[in-house]
Parts: structure tokens; C-alpha cells; sequence
């Protein structure tokens, strides 16, 4: 279960800088998240930072999820949905 606080808290930090990166001036339309099985909640999650923030980004592609993992823990794993960015390849 520890593993799953941890990516939870580094998809956080990767919207947080997501965010800093479209204060700066960066193109949302233009980012493109991917993440390959761990990786794949990672982006989620950055993904869900933002969307709970009001922002967006072009693209998020998440790869071989670990379904696992999801299933043990629901409350603290987001799933990857479109609503998360404009274009979700899943």
C-alpha cells in the first residue's frame, strides 16, 4: 500500500509542476503526458490535479496500467478518463 501513496504524491508533484509551467506561459494544448504501467496512474493522477484546478492539458497516454494494485486500493487510485485531458489514450 505504500507504493500506492507514492505515486499518488508524485503524480501530484507532476501536475503542481504542470501548473507552474502554464503560469510561465507553456501551451496546455501542446503537453503530452506518458506513462507506461506505473507511470500510467502517475499521468493519471497529474491529470485529476489539474482537472480539480480548472485546467487542462492537450493529451494524456497511460499504457498497461496496473490493475492490480487498482483494485486493492480504489479510494486512493484515480483511473485514467478522458475528462482528465483532451485526448486520452488509454
Amino acid at each position: 500500500m505504500l507504493l500506492c501513496y507514492s505515486w499518488v504524491l508524485c503524480g501530484n508533484q507532476v501536475g503542481l509542476i504542470l501548473m507552474d509551467m502554464m503560469t510561465l506561459g507553456a501551451d496546455p494544448d501542446k503537453i503530452h503526458i506518458i506513462g507506461f504501467s506505473l507511470g500510467a496512474h502517475v499521468a493519471g493522477c497529474a491529470g485529476q490535479l489539474l482537472k480539480s484546478r480548472g485546467r487542462m492539458i492537450g493529451r494524456i497516454t497511460g499504457n498497461a496500467f496496473i490493475y492490480l494494485w487498482y483494485y486493492q486500493s480504489k479510494r486512493y487510485c484515480p483511473v485514467l478518463v478522458v475528462q482528465q485531458g483532451l485526448c486520452v489514450s488509454p
